[in-house]
């Protein structure tokens, strides 16, 4: 999305400066700079909104994963998910459905803006954007294999750790 709107707003400012007209170059010159800074602006509320839900969504996995710890005998297993876990579940969940939701929202508005430039155009990126989307999906085994890998290899860590404290302690 970023590049269609910077190219939207270069594109009166390269006319204005290429026809040597200067009232027209400083109005859309002063009109990019507004938009870059309402970009600026924008991007960063995105980016404290994200990390703000990702925070919440860790923070009540976590209230989640103590409240079991409590409950269970197998204090190990719970303790590696409240340390560990959470944070790795978090990121990868909630962040990826987060980043899934940009992209969908970029997706739109650059079609939307390609769109009143030229339709055939449009179709062009949307096709090419969908087959970008599906791109990832023959490696989603192998990423969830190698989560699962790292997630048990923690798991038996604490719990080998947990064993060994006990040990120390009686």
């Amino acid at each position: 999305w970023t590049s269609v709107a910077s190219s939207l707003v270069l594109q009166p400012v390269l006319d204005a400066g290429l026809a040597k007209d200067l009232p027209a170059f400083v109005r859309a010159s002063a009109w990019g700079l507004i938009l870059a800074v309402l970009d600026f602006v924008v991007y960063y509320f995105a980016c404290t909104c994200r990390q703000r839900i990702l925070a919440g969504y860790i923070r009540a996995l976590r209230v989640r994963y103590f409240s079991f710890l409590l409950l269970e005998q197998d204090t190990a297993a719970h303790l590696s998910k409240l340390t560990a876990e959470a944070e790795t579940v978090g990121d990868k969940y909630c962040g990826s459905l987060l980043s899934l939701y940009r992209a969908l929202w970029s997706l739109a508005l650059s079609v939307a803006a390609i769109v009143s430039a030229r339709w055939e155009l449009a179709i062009v990126v949307v096709v090419f954007s969908l087959l970008t989307l599906n791109l990832p999906k023959p490696f989603q085994k192998q990423s969830d294999a190698a989560e699962a890998a790292c997630l048990a290899a923690s798991e038996a860590h604490m719990a080998e750790a947990q064993e060994s404290i006990r040990g120390i302690l009686l």
